[in-house]
């Protein structure tokens, strides 16, 4: 495999101390090692690296023999396909024994090492991914890969069914990788692969496709991809729910962005949600944690119900803000703004300001203050919690300390 002529990258993710030391030494003893996938892509594409992956003829023990002999610690991550992590100053570093796949059955492969640049090339998934570099920043191009960066163009290797065949999971990473990577029309042929296999995607673990998923929805060209799922049909046949990617590319569009720890469930919410229910049935299916459940079905139900006419007033904003946080209620505007609603009620930037401006009060009495004052714990002491609890909301928030406990005695006095 010789390099692309006249060509090189360069970068301080390449000339890092870790990369290099490990490059020299794995281009020792007949062995070759060459900065393979993402990293080559990103930085042909002027795109920030954040992980750096090697390929290397050396088998898997002689690999891990060369990383410790200057000074890594290898990590066996996947040593049954060849690769282990080289981690030295808690930065890790993948390395991969090449290999050829043996047998393959849509969810995972039996594979053999080899010494063939051009077959480990050829058993990847997409061109812009079989991509290598040496320590000089020389690139080798084995399958088209350069061009593709270039014009920005998602094209699986060779056959796109044989590829997809290899890995069902393969049709979310071409929209995955179009919404992060592409430009203009998508590859026809990639396109037209996915839909005669949407069939089989039942072979795919759900968190697997949920995790594809989450990476898509904040990607830059995330509206175009889901538009791409929604008119092919593959995301009916994925999440059993009708998409809505115009409300999708509504929220995407707005001018104020989403709260990052959010913005995954804002996304789906948009996309695929049209209230708490269907958000349940959603996070459900794709297997979400806890968390996002909650922050999913929390938005839906806020955007596509509680305010399907109008917001709540300022009493009603701070309930919402001490339920679920400022992050979910924010999101829940800006859906809520994307499918068509509020926009009679205020421009969506006032709203977005006075949320910002907003601090919650917090309750100002624990359980702790009432058997201070001589309840006695219990059921009932939690009763008396709740209602002076709903008497502080009833006062506009106004009752202190002292006035609860007044309040609570009283009632306590009677029962």
């Amino acid at each position: 495999m010789e390099p692309v002529p006249g060509f090189s990258l360069s970068g301080e993710w390449l000339e890092a101390v870790p990369v290099q030391r490990l490059l020299n030494v794995l281009n020792t003893q007949g062995e070759r090692a060459l900065v393979v996938g993402g990293a080559v892509r990103n930085a042909l594409m002027q795109r920030p690296v954040s992980d750096v992956d090697i390929a290397t003829t050396a088998l898997p023990d002689k690999t891990r023999m060369l990383v410790e002999s200057v000074g890594f610690k290898a990590v066996p991550t996947g040593i049954e396909h060849g690769t282990l992590t080289a981690v030295r100053g808690g930065q890790g570093i993948e390395i991969t024994t090449l290999r050829t796949d043996v047998e393959t059955d849509g969810r995972r492969a039996v594979v053999a090492f080899g010494r063939s640049w051009q077959i480990d090339a050829e058993r990847r998934d997409f061109t812009m991914n079989a991509l290598y570099c040496d320590a000089d920043g020389r690139v080798f191009d084995p399958v088209g890969g350069l061009a593709d960066c270039r014009t920005r163009t998602v094209r699986f290797i060779g056959d796109p069914d044989r590829r997809l065949a290899e890995d069902y999971l393969r049709l979310m990473r071409f929209f995955r990788f179009y919404a992060q990577f592409g430009s203009g029309a998508p590859d026809a042929e990639g396109l037209a692969a996915c839909i005669r296999v949407r069939a089989d995607m039942r072979r795919v673990s759900v968190e697997r496709i949920a995790q594809e998923m989450r990476k898509l929805m904040v990607a830059p060209g995330a509206a175009a991809a889901c538009r791409l799922l929604a008119d092919t049909g593959l995301a009916q046949a994925l999440f059993a729910a009708a998409p809505n990617p115009a409300y999708l590319a509504a929220l995407l569009d707005s001018d104020t962005g989403l709260d990052p720890t959010v913005a995954v469930e804002a996304a789906l919410a948009a996309y695929l949600c049209y209230g708490g229910e269907g958000a349940s049935a959603l996070a459900r299916r794709l297997k979400l944690s806890n968390r996002e459940r909650r922050n999913l079905v929390a938005i839906s139900t806020l955007a596509f119900v509680a305010w399907r006419a109008a917001l709540p007033d300022r009493s009603g904003m701070v309930e919402c803000v001490r339920a679920h946080g400022k992050p979910i209620v924010a999101a829940a505007i800006l859906v809520a703004v994307a499918r068509g609603g509020l926009s009679d009620t205020m421009d969506p930037s006032d709203i977005l300001a006075f949320l910002a401006g907003l601090t919650p009060p917090e309750f100002p009495l624990r359980g702790r203050d009432l058997m201070a004052a001589g309840i006695a714990p219990g059921p009932g002491l939690g009763v008396l919690l709740d209602r002076a609890e709903e008497a502080w909301r009833a006062s506009g928030y106004a009752d202190d300390r002292d006035a609860l406990l007044a309040r609570v005695r009283s009632w306590a006095e009677k029962t």
